[in-house]
């Protein structure tokens, strides 16, 4: 079975791009530079004070980070809505890091309605900057076809810009559009290689993906033990879908010794996560 990403949806904090920003150029109002050696003493409130003071004088920088901590709840209580407000006016001055957490908000309905138009509106405007995340998210929303028609072709061309940036997500989805022939003439070889380089930044899809090649030898030879190693990898990051298949390994004992005890702990850890094939090997095993 081939995996997508599937990635939890995760807004950005400011703080690491904030200081390498800080350390690359010094034109900036001093109350939002201020608020720089506070953000890194861990003492919110002081930073919250600063930060505010110069995203109410229009630093795009600071309302952006301003959005994460009404966000985050740091130096200031909890509010959604406000972090929408405050990501929206970064978002509108063209800044690419609150533009994609403004997508988010609107992907998730994180105080704003739920609204998919809007949240690839957003992605859009970062991606075409370069914005590697946004990329994978309007390279996703050409796949799923919930916001625009159908388009793989288009889907391929995004996936492609965040891979050759070097995001994960988007190298294993540029592998799956190779290894399915989606967008682009199918080459596993080509997959392989973008399952690889991914992979080689831990993402567990990846590893799933590489094993089935693996499994039926396609782009290289069929290779069991193989296929188990990159299956124990994923798994081991937590993917469901390899749990269940290393489950299985140990249950039939073809690859791996036969061991009914280790096949329960596997399929244990991917039911918990709603898997519904190790559900029902658990109760096969359990004698239900």
């Amino acid at each position: 079975m081939k995996t997508s990403p599937g990635q939890r949806q995760k807004i950005i904090p400011g703080l690491f791009f904030i200081l390498s920003l800080f350390v690359a150029s010094q034109a900036w109002s001093g109350s939002f530079e201020d608020g720089v050696p506070s953000y890194q003493e861990g003492d919110y409130q002081k930073v919250f004070q600063r930060f505010s003071k110069a995203a109410k004088a229009g630093n795009a920088r600071a309302q952006a980070q301003v959005g994460y901590m009404y966000f985050e709840g740091q130096g200031v209580k909890q509010d959604k809505a406000e972090a929408a407000k405050w990501y929206r006016r970064a978002a509108e001055q063209g800044w690419v890091m609150a533009q994609y957490n403004l997508g988010i908000m609107y992907e998730e309905g994180w105080g704003v309605k739920a609204d998919r138009k809007e949240a690839v509106k957003w992605y859009r405007k970062a991606a075409e900057k370069g914005h590697a995340n946004s990329q994978v998210k309007l390279g996703n929303a050409y796949s799923d076809g919930l916001v625009f028609r159908h388009n793989l072709t288009e889907a391929f061309k995004w996936y492609r810009k965040a891979a050759e940036q070097g995001n994960a997500a988007a190298q294993n989805n540029l592998g799956l559009c190779y290894d399915n022939g989606q967008g682009v003439r199918q080459d596993y070889l080509e997959a392989l290689k973008w399952y690889r380089q991914s992979a080689a930044q831990d993402n567990a899809p990846a590893y799933h993906n590489m094993a089935n090649l693996y499994v039926h030898g396609l782009g290289v030879e069929k290779d069991l033990t193989q296929a188990e190693r990159n299956f124990r990898k994923a798994a081991e990051l937590g993917l469901e879908e390899s749990q269940y298949m290393m489950g299985m390994g140990y249950l039939s004992g073809e690859v791996l010794p036969k061991d009914d005890a280790e096949a329960v702990r596997w399929f244990e850890k991917a039911a918990v996560q709603g898997h519904e094939e190790s559900k029902k090997e658990l109760l096969k095993l359990r004698g239900g």
